[in-house]
């Protein structure tokens, strides 16, 4: 579907926008089998879509676009971990925060569980339960139109390469204040 708001971005200033990323992570995703990580992500795929209807359906009143535009103004991109959620709406800053608010609404992750390794690992390859890990970004970056006749987004706010070898590197998900130079905001949640 062709999103007007995000073509007249291709349009003006070479695709450059201000943006708001929300990266979606299921924690431990990479290290579950094949078979499971399916069993998740028939979990995990319907949150994201759930989350971003009531995202939608709650706060279109903030952008001048109807229901329909709005959605298909909101970029969704496939990571190795899960997903990352991209805004480009300049009258709606807060976007990627009150999205990462209907997720905590949306999604509850399992407080006691049978098995040990999910309880103390937070996740396990014997159930298709899962927990996740919020990280969101702002920054610049670029929209433009790919080979699948879609959108893409590209620019170091949404640097997937980048981003897996600092986690890599890290370990973990820092938080806001320990950041390196050059990299955007962070804030980091685990639900």
């Amino acid at each position: 579907m062709t999103s007007r708001h995000l073509e007249s971005r291709i349009t003006h200033n070479y695709g450059s926008v201000a943006m708001h990323v929300v990266f979606i992570d299921i924690v431990g995703y990479e290290k579950r089998k094949p078979a499971m990580q399916c069993e998740v992500l028939r979990g995990f795929i319907p949150l994201i879509n759930h989350s971003l209807r009531r995202l939608a359906e709650n706060y279109a009143s903030r952008v001048p676009l109807d229901l329909e535009e709005l959605s298909s103004s909101i970029l969704k991109v496939t990571t190795t971990e899960g997903v990352a959620v991209v805004f480009t709406f300049e009258q709606w800053p807060s976007a990627a925060h009150d999205f990462v608010q209907c997720l905590e609404h949306t999604h509850v992750a399992p407080q006691r569980h049978e098995c040990r390794r999910f309880t103390r690992d937070k996740w396990c390859d014997c159930h298709g339960d899962f927990h996740i890990a919020t990280e969101v970004r702002q920054g610049t970056g670029f929209v433009y139109r790919d080979a699948n006749d879609g959108y893409g987004v590209a620019g170091s706010t949404v640097d997937f390469h980048r981003r897996s070898r600092e986690l890599e590197f890290e370990g973990e998900l820092v938080g806001v204040g320990s950041a390196p130079p050059l990299r955007p905001p962070v804030l980091h949640l685990e639900l």
